[in-house]
């Protein structure tokens, strides 16, 4: 996956710290979208600098789209695969139609709930890898 980012400060060998726009959701055609995504936000991130680029610099940075999609899909997947679970189970203990819904949307919540965990922690330790592979032209 790569974006257009802009230089912001050399850290130390190797590394910069750059800027770069988050994409939206709906690809940028706003006006057809309610999501509320069309106030631009600026990341900054920390890439490898191979290519020795400069403070002010325009570049291309890249990232591992394996991890952005598999990071994606456990936040889709993973409350729902609670949620189906828990109905699962309740239903092969003979519970009641009511108490299977309970059940499954509390499963569904504690899902979310360890999906907001794993975020707090791959934020915090910034496990997406990001390298300057070129200048933007």
């Amino acid at each position: 996956m790569t974006q257009t980012a802009i230089v912001k400060r050399i850290i130390n060998d190797g590394l910069a710290e750059v800027s770069v726009e988050r994409a939206s959701a709906c690809g940028d055609s706003c006006a057809t979208c309610a999501a509320g995504c069309s106030r631009k936000r600026v990341l900054n991130v920390t890439a490898v600098n191979k290519i020795s680029a400069l403070p002010g610099d325009r570049v291309i940075i890249e990232s591992s789209g394996l991890k952005f999609f598999s990071i994606a899909a456990l936040v889709y997947i993973l409350p729902l695969a609670f949620f189906l679970a828990a109905y699962f189970l309740a239903t092969l203990l003979n519970a009641m139609e009511s108490v299977c819904i309970l059940i499954s949307t509390g499963a569904f919540i504690v899902g979310c709930l360890a999906v907001y965990l794993i975020n707090k922690f791959i934020r915090r330790d910034r496990k997406l890898d990001f390298e300057i592979v070129s200048f933007a032209p």
